[in-house]
């Protein structure tokens, strides 16, 4: 009775591992920097079509590689929201360093950052451990979500990357299916047999 046992668990653990199919995408905007994030400016970065319609995000990472503040300042801040249908690619509009979160109110706040050093570092941010996996996976379901930024002061970087992880429930071919039952079956009859014979 123990091994078929076994063996039940085993066809169940090597169904799950079948079942989960996962994919890596990574998203930079046009430029990559986003200009050094200068502080004249808010910025949206809007991206389509990411991710295929039967998959679902279970990890995001928003990076910025060697963010620094070119100039410490008491009310330096960078503000970084997820939105919900932005304009596609990349929008900047002016607002002269106007001060305050141009993004407040609007999608799901990920963070203020704010460079109390002056040397540069890695910053980035995981949805999961921020909560907002759902929110993300709300807002893919239209095929179009991205990012506000303001920031008030310039943030020079290298590059921006938005990397995500999806996972796909496996459906086997009508084949396969037929095949899975059979050996079900099979595997049914066998411990019964077992039963009776003890």
């Amino acid at each position: 009775m123990k091994s078929s046992l076994s063996l039940t668990v085993l066809c169940a653990v090597v169904l799950l591992a079948l079942g989960a199919q996962a994919g890596t995408y990574s998203f930079s905007p046009t430029p990559v920097d986003l200009g050094d994030l200068d502080h004249n400016y808010w910025y949206t970065w809007g991206i389509s079509g990411a991710i295929p319609f039967d998959e679902g995000i279970i990890e995001a990472v928003l990076f910025f590689d060697d963010i620094n503040d070119w100039t410490n300042e008491a009310n330096d801040r960078l503000y970084i929201h997820l939105l919900d249908n932005p304009t596609v690619g990349v929008v900047q509009g002016l607002d002269y360093e106007g001060g305050g979160d141009k993004f407040a109110g609007q999608g799901k706040w990920i963070a203020t950052y704010t460079d109390t050093n002056s040397y540069t570092e890695d910053l980035s941010y995981t949805f999961s451990t921020l909560g907002l996996i759902d929110d993300l996976n709300s807002y893919a379901t239209n095929g179009v979500f991205g990012f506000g930024m303001d920031p008030d002061c310039h943030y020079n970087n290298k590059k921006i990357t938005f990397t995500i992880t999806t996972e796909k429930a496996y459906v086997p071919e009508p084949s396969g299916l037929i095949a899975l039952a059979t050996g079900l079956v099979s595997l049914g009859g066998l411990v019964v047999r077992k039963k009776r014979a003890f």
